[in-house]
Parts: structure tokens; sequence; C-alpha cells
């Protein structure tokens, strides 16, 4: 009986205040409505990020030389590693699958009269797919 009262109460309410329930059931609207669009959004975004950091690769390791320096000054980076070291890593060190090796440096370009200096990477043909990436052509 006490329950069937409370809900005429409340019904004869929202229908006396029309813009006031209109209003609220509006701002509650457009709350929810927030919140899971906020939520999309960050599932959007976390499946987004954790696309690219698998693309680099989860399981890779870089090994890059040491530089030359004196007294904590570096003098520039140097070749210490070989293609033999390459091969020693890949053949004695037994979770390693592939090598990648690459040389990085600068070059001057030259095309069409105009001059332009740009990095140069020379990298082996496991390289493309220790990074997982698909040449086009």
């Amino acid at each position: 009986m006490l329950f069937w009262t409370i809900l005429k109460v409340a019904i004869r309410s929202l229908f006396a205040n029309k813009l006031r329930s209109f209003l609220a059931m509006l701002g509650i609207i457009i709350g929810v409505g927030a919140v899971i669009s906020l939520l999309a959004l960050a599932a959007g975004a976390t499946s987004k990020v954790m696309e690219r950091i698998t693309s680099l690769g989860t399981n890779l390791l870089v090994i890059r030389p040491g530089q030359r320096g004196m007294r904590g000054v570096m003098l520039g980076s140097f070749q210490s590693l070989s293609l033999n070291d390459a091969q020693q890593i890949l053949q004695k060190i037994p979770n390693v699958v592939q090598v990648a090796p690459t040389v990085r440096g600068n070059a001057h370009l030259k095309y069409f009269g105009k001059n332009t200096r740009a990095p140069l990477s020379g990298v082996s043909t496991t390289f493309f797919s220790v990074r997982n990436f698909e040449l086009e052509q």
C-alpha cells in the first residue's frame, strides 16, 4: 500500500513540474552519454597504442655500439660491432631467433641539381621480419 502511494505522488510530481523533470532527464541522458563516449574513446586509444607497440616487436632487443670518449666527454661514435659479432650472437645465445645487423650514417644526395644531406641506413634482409615491416614495392 505504501509503495503505491509513493509511486502516485512521484508521478503527480513529475507531471506537475514538467520543465524540471525534462531538464533532469536531459542532464542524466547527456551525462550517461558522455561517460559512455569517453569510455569508448579510451578503449579505442588503448587498443591503437597497443597495436603500435606490438608492431615494433614485443621481443626485440637492440644492441648499439659504444662511444669513445675521455673523462665523461663523448668524442663520437665508432663501429665497435661487426657482422661476426651478429653471427656469434645468433649462434651462441639459444633464445635468439634472428639477427638484423644495421649500419647507419649520413650521405650527400644530389637530384636534379639539388644537394641535400640525408640519413642513410643499410640493413640486412632479416631486418624487415624482425621489425614487422612490409615492403610496399
